[in-house]
């Protein structure tokens, strides 16, 4: 089986000297009916922390849950203590009462193993302009470490005292990352990473080398400067967030497949809404001086409101209108809608819009980018997901439109890029060296990409660096392989003070490098 959030299953057993690198729960709030056609169809709800180390089982109709065992379980459940350095973990898998079936794509299953609460379980956070706000959602003390603040080149530690207690750090970048562990936990989770967008922050700041036109919903850049390359082509939904899914380039050129080169265009259609605010990132050399900017531009103009979900679901379509009599049938066509490229461990959507055809009345088959899939035409689209799992590579995306009358055999293609993932690296020190005696170290690699759960945890290898308070470097681990995405060291003996550590992993065939930088104390 696979999980549906938490981690992928077959890494999901702690045993030993393994800790399990938890994925952060996606969804919150109650299941709902699935289909509108099928009242049998439920969506079951993820479970919610209500402590740092509980979980609240939800209560939907038609879905029950269970434990490993399969026997049935209700209302809250605490996680186990950390044994023998190992974090422990609860398991729970949501599974269809008598008379129902649980709606999800068959790829994915309705299972959670769920650890001591992650970053963004811990602490809620809020960004105003370069200002990021943390407070804390429970009585235990929390931890928090910010990666991006302004005039600091190290972590930032903060302390939350308990419920309700609040810090405020100021960015001093367009992203940055903040890492948080419980006080009350004394393994606890180093690797519970979370991203903050801080683009506002920066947004309208440093020398443009570009001008933009928007024709519809597509925008077009046209350099004004030397080597100009766009990065980080997203846009803003309703609820304010910043999303990439459903952004297509369909002009220009590329260096990775994410970074675009100047001229260059790209379509935001596949939204289904107006007045969408895009957001960009750019570099450029005007003679020897490198320069920088980041921009933002309206696209789509009209009446209606920005997207307030992310479009990794099946995008919102405009019912297809059916001839009344008299009036010719339209031509049949299809036309590609959806994403050109993802991450590693991440899934998005891609489909075709059909017209010439009533709701189903036919059905449309997609190869070329993972298993065959077949959907049926609704609302005049068929729509698919591009599993997480897909290994980083060029694909042809091909659409055939099967029909009992005209148009059957219609094909469409489209270019798609599957990338190497986003990863994050953290490090828990579950016993701290002393001047006379070593220390135990444990260090994680994570996906975070919205499909991690469903592959497995990043290979590669770790390295570890420790220096004293004035720069000098006291150890390295030398680069070390990772098992099951994690390692275990021992710390060297160290002389009272406060020390800066590193931990640099390295990336691999399905995932990008990452890095951390923290302090320890010695006492």
């Amino acid at each position: 089986m696979r999980a549906r959030t938490g981690v992928a299953a077959g890494a999901a057993a702690v045993t030993g000297t393994v800790v399990t690198v938890l994925a952060a729960l996606a969804l919150t709030g109650g299941g709902t009916p699935a289909t509108a056609g099928d009242p049998a169809a439920v969506r079951p709800a993820t479970p919610t922390y209500v402590a740092w180390n509980a979980v609240e089982v939800p209560s939907v109709p038609g879905v029950t849950y269970v434990d490993a065992n399969g026997s049935p379980v209700t209302g809250r459940l605490t996680v186990p203590a950390a044994s023998g350095g190992a974090t422990g973990t609860v398991y729970l898998k949501a599974v269809a009462a008598a008379g129902h079936t649980l709606a999800e794509p068959d790829e994915l299953s309705w299972e959670w193993y769920l650890g001591p609460a992650r970053a963004d379980d811990l602490v809620t956070t809020t960004v105003t302009g370069c200002d990021v706000t943390f407070t804390s959602r429970f009585a235990e003390p929390v931890e928090v470490y910010v990666d991006g603040a302004a005039g600091r080149d190290r972590a930032t530690a903060l302390t939350l005292s308990g419920a309700g207690a609040t810090a405020t750090v100021r960015a001093g970048g367009a992203t940055a990352t903040y890492d948080a562990r419980n006080g009350a936990d004394p393994d606890g989770a180093w690797w519970s990473s979370a991203p903050l967008d801080t683009f506002d922050c920066v947004l309208g700041t440093g020398t443009r080398g570009t001008t933009t036109t928007v024709d519809g919903c597509t925008v077009r850049w046209a350099p004004t400067a030397t080597d100009v390359r766009l990065t980080d082509v997203s846009y803003r939904r309703g609820d304010g967030t910043r999303s990439y899914t459903g952004v297509r380039q369909v002009e220009g050129g590329t260096v990775d497949g994410w970074t675009a080169t100047a001229p260059a265009a790209f379509d935001f259609s596949a939204l289904g809404v107006s007045n969408v605010t895009v957001l960009w990132s750019e570099t450029s050399r005007s003679g020897s001086t490198d320069r920088s900017y980041h921009g933002s531009v309206v696209a789509c103009p009209g009446p209606t409101a920005p997207p307030t979900t992310e479009p990794t679901a099946e995008p919102t379509a405009e019912p297809t209108v059916q001839p009344t009599t008299g009036t010719p049938a339209p031509a049949v066509a299809l036309t590609f809608a959806g994403s050109t490229g993802q991450r590693y461990a991440t899934t998005t959507w891609v489909g075709v819009s059909v017209s010439g055809v009533a709701d189903g009345a036919g059905t449309v088959t997609l190869t070329g980018v993972g298993a065959r899939q077949t959907a049926t035409v609704t609302h005049g689209r068929a729509s698919f997901r591009v599993p997480a799992s897909l290994a980083p590579g060029r694909y042809t995306a091909t659409f055939v439109l099967a029909t009992n009358g005209a148009g059957n055999g219609t094909r469409q293609t489209s270019p798609f890029a599957v990338h190497k993932g986003a990863a994050v690296v953290g490090s828990s020190i579950s016993r701290m060296p002393t001047p006379r005696a070593t220390g135990t170290m444990l260090v994680g690699a994570a996906f975070t990409g919205n499909g991690k759960a469903s592959v497995p945890r990043p290979a590669g290898s770790v390295g570890i660096r420790i220096y004293r308070a004035d720069g000098r470097q006291v150890w390295y681990s030398g680069a070390r392989a990772l098992t099951g995405g994690t390692y275990r060291t021992a710390l060297p003996a160290l002389a009272k003070g406060t020390y800066r550590m590193t931990v640099a992993y390295s990336g691999g065939t399905l995932a990008l490098g990452a890095s951390q930088e923290r302090s320890i104390t010695v006492r």
